[in-house]
């Protein structure tokens, strides 16, 4: 019966191991940004800054979070950016659905950020929810 019992627990642990290994260590964030953007797209995640070229309204960031999960926040130069919806990211394959657009506030002109869509994530999940 103790033989058993190792098997069970050293199976136990092997897994567990194993699914360690599999899990990415790293995200890529794939997406669209709708409106016709041209110019530079800037993330920041764990106080990390990083930019890409919007390129035929798509856009990527690959990189890696502390944790299971941290805040997105999207902006553009030059102008206060607010995003609408909070959206998080995981060490994990992303794609997002990223629409803007610009108002008027006070003389200043602010861009509004909304995920449309986001797949990959179990927090998109938790969020849809």
């Amino acid at each position: 019966m103790k033989k058993q019992t190792y098997i069970i627990i050293l199976f136990f642990f092997i897994s567990l191991i194993q699914a360690q290994k599999n899990s990415q260590d790293y995200f890529t964030l794939k997406g669209v940004l709708k409106n016709n953007y041209k110019g530079y797209l800037y993330v920041s995640y764990d106080d990390k800054k990083d930019s890409c070229l919007v390129k035929n309204n798509k856009f990527s960031f690959k990189g890696n979070i502390q944790g299971n999960m941290t805040n997105v926040f999207f902006w553009l130069t030059g102008k206060p950016c607010i995003m609408k919806k909070e959206f998080f990211i995981e060490n994990k394959n992303v794609k997002i659905n990223l629409a803007f657009y610009e108002e008027i506030q006070n003389k200043d002109t602010t861009v509004f950020f909304h995920a449309t869509s986001i797949v990959g994530t179990k927090t998109a999940l938790i969020q849809a929810d």
